[in-house]
């Protein structure tokens, strides 16, 4: 087993039990506690070439960390006009997963929560694509190489959004993190990483994480995040 696999499962796994530890898997329902303390979650979730996207909704009582729920008759969440059914896992709770054509992923979509008492929050966002532009399809060990970027329509790293450029088939993994503070629209990876790459091909892979906040939210408040996978690109090295 290669050592950039050893240390993706190793990763996996510590994001695992820190998930377990922090957050609870209990699940409650909806209609058992009151209303304004229900915090919403929500997700986006897509890598480029899959034929879906997918939105992920999970409600918790007091807090971020707190008991999951399941949304009790008459409350529902919908993801554009599509009401979601619940799920749950040991690890998770009790959650919402709907999937969803990912033709129809760039644009304006909404999750709409409806509480026992039907009060609706809605919390729409457009979906930007992401790419890499301009890859070299070589590049020398002994200069930095420049990997750009791009949104459309146009977008900007805001707040905590960032990107992580990552190797991958290589035993001299690395990553690298873009934030909003950074300079727009290119990552650099630099000579020493390079250098310590013992193969004649780079395999990269970028991650978009993109935090978009709520309008409607009860007073527990809530979270949306996008993540945004491209597909590796290869550059040889020379």
């Amino acid at each position: 087993m290669k050592h950039s696999k050893i240390l993706q499962i190793a990763l996996f796994t510590s994001i695992i039990i820190g998930f377990t530890k922090c957050s609870s898997s209990e699940i409650g329902n909806s209609k058992d506690v009151a209303q304004d303390k229900i915090y919403q979650s929500y997700s986006i979730n897509y890598t480029e070439g899959e034929k879906d996207f997918t939105a992920w909704a999970q409600f918790r009582f007091a807090g971020s960390k707190g008991t999951t729920l399941e949304l009790s008759d008459p409350s529902y969440v919908q993801f554009d006009q599509q009401r979601i059914k619940v799920d749950s896992s040991k690890y998770s709770g009790a959650y919402y997963e709907h999937k969803q054509d990912a033709g129809l992923m760039l644009s304006s979509h909404s999750f709409v929560f409806y509480d026992i008492n039907k009060k609706a929050y809605e919390n729409g966002f457009f979906m930007n694509e992401f790419k890499l532009k301009d890859v070299p399809a070589s590049a020398p060990k002994d200069q930095p190489l420049l990997i750009q970027y791009a949104f459309e329509p146009a977008l900007e790293l805001k707040g905590d959004d960032y990107i992580r450029l990552y190797a991958t088939d290589t035993d001299s993994t690395f990553s690298i993190t873009v934030n909003a503070t950074d300079s727009a629209n290119k990552i650099i990876v630099p000579v020493s990483e390079l250098k310590r790459q013992k193969g004649k091909e780079l395999t990269l892979n970028a991650k978009l994480f993109r935090t978009v906040p709520l309008k409607q939210t009860t007073p527990e408040g809530g979270q949306m995040e996008i993540q945004y996978a491209l597909k590796p690109v290869k550059i040889k090295l020379k």
